[in-house]
């Protein structure tokens, strides 16, 4: 087929779409097209050996519609713009050397395929999906990123079967990895993809950006995390070096989608726990708490002698209300509302001032059924006394109740409601705190 050559060292700019038809682009001593437009290239055309560039600063785009590709050098010098993959790129046919001079080729869901060709880069990546060839076990460097900025994984491989179809693709994408933990992750993550049949073992490095750790997250704690299925495990890590961000992890056997980060956290090991101060900064006893989700569901629980609390077994990303109330004190703000992605641990509580207690008191135990079972969730009502209405309350996952601001001097009636059970009412006559008024079932 005839060819087209252009004269000694020259550039051949191209500002218009450069549609490849018939004939092909001859290298040797000639110079080079740069494509600044759109590039086609159609079935009928036969390649040749001519170097390629992508230049200019337009927004571009490439498509080959089952052509050859030019067997040349290919550089990208973009100081504008990215060049759209609307196919894969597949320059694997050459051996001469890839470079990434300035600018991004974006591949969406193609690959820009580049066989053993050398990559070399300077300010120029691969956003997207960019595949090496390993003819033989060692090191190729993968130029990805995403529009982000550049993010770079390098692949040692070594072991495997080695040799022309023996491949690895390398995929950059914005965005937490699932099952990794929002806010102590990076916000992008890598697909690694190898042949079958291929590399069996190898040593990764992941590289990543400032801008990838999300506010306050801590990366002196941060591993390997790969997600295969629906299932996220922490790899651990060889190398840590948080000052030039690079992460290295060897003997790697099993490839899918990684990130550098902590596990998200599951609804077993969440928990929300804080203290109850003065203004001081005194802890304050036998505060009570009580957490309700968003389903209408209650825990409560008491602070301990220095005035801390714990709520456990809390679900990720559940909404929940905590409300305080202590006989002596008063808060500005005694309930807060907090969605939970994470384990809380300085969820305080301050009081805004101390009240005289003007001679009321506590009353409280747990509830128990005819074999001593702890119950929760049972409705437990107080009546007399100086009430002017029956209160209730419903006891906590640990069986126990409390009611407070009861009088000294009178009497009260302790009842369960509750149609599945039979309980003896207890009659309690207040003189100071009662915490051991105990129900258990007949």
């Amino acid at each position: 087929a005839a060819g087209l050559q252009i004269a000694g060292n020259d550039t051949m700019q191209i500002n218009g779409t450069f549609t490849l038809t018939n004939g092909r682009l001859l290298g040797g001593a000639g110079g080079t097209p740069e494509a600044r437009g759109n590039v086609s290239i159609a079935s009928t055309f036969d390649g040749g050996d001519a170097r390629m560039a992508f230049g200019g600063t337009n927004v571009q785009t490439f498509q080959n519609n089952g052509g050859m590709i030019p067997t040349g050098s290919w550089t990208l010098n973009k100081t504008g713009g990215t060049v759209n993959l609307l196919s894969d790129l597949d320059i694997s046919g050459g051996t001469s050397t890839f470079t990434l001079t300035e600018g991004t080729i974006t591949t969406g869901a193609n690959t820009l395929i580049v066989g053993i060709r050398n990559v070399t880069n300077t300010n120029g990546f691969i956003i997207g999906g960019l595949q090496r060839t390993y003819n033989s076990s060692g090191t190729r460097s993968f130029a990805v990123g995403t529009a982000n900025g550049f993010a770079p994984v390098t692949i040692n491989a070594t072991a495997g079967t080695f040799g022309v179809t023996t491949t690895f693709t390398v995929r950059s994408n914005n965005g937490t990895l699932a099952g990794a933990s929002p806010t102590q992750s990076l916000t992008r993550n890598w697909t690694l993809e190898p042949s079958a049949g291929g590399i069996t073992t190898a040593n990764l490095t992941f590289q990543y950006l400032e801008t990838d750790l999300p506010a306050g997250a801590d990366e002196s704690t941060f591993d390997f995390l790969r997600r295969s299925g629906t299932t996220t495990t922490n790899e651990g890590v060889f190398n840590r070096n948080t000052t030039t961000n690079i992460f290295s992890l060897f003997g790697v056997t099993q490839f899918s989608d990684w990130t550098l980060g902590t596990l998200a956290p599951t609804a077993a090991n969440v928990s929300i726990s804080g203290r109850v101060l003065t203004d001081t900064g005194r802890g304050i006893p036998r505060a009570r708490l009580s957490l309700t989700d968003s389903n209408g569901n209650q825990l409560s629980t008491q602070t301990n002698p220095f005035g801390y609390y714990r709520f456990d077994n809390l679900t990720v990303g559940e909404t929940y209300i905590i409300s305080i109330a202590h006989k002596s004190y008063q808060f500005a703000n005694p309930t807060q509302v907090i969605s939970v992605f994470d384990s809380i641990t300085d969820l305080n509580f301050i009081a805004e001032n101390e009240i005289t207690s003007q001679g009321l008191f506590e009353i409280g135990g747990k509830v128990s059924d005819a074999k001593g079972r702890i119950l929760p969730n049972v409705t437990v009502e107080i009546s007399g006394g100086n009430l002017k209405e029956n209160l209730t309350v419903t006891t906590d996952e640990q069986g126990r109740y409390l009611f407070d601001a009861v009088k000294a001097g009178e009497t009260y009636i302790i009842n369960i409601i509750d149609k599945r059970y039979i309980f003896a009412p207890q009659v309690v006559t207040v003189i100071e705190d009662k915490y051991d008024v105990d129900l258990s079932e007949h």
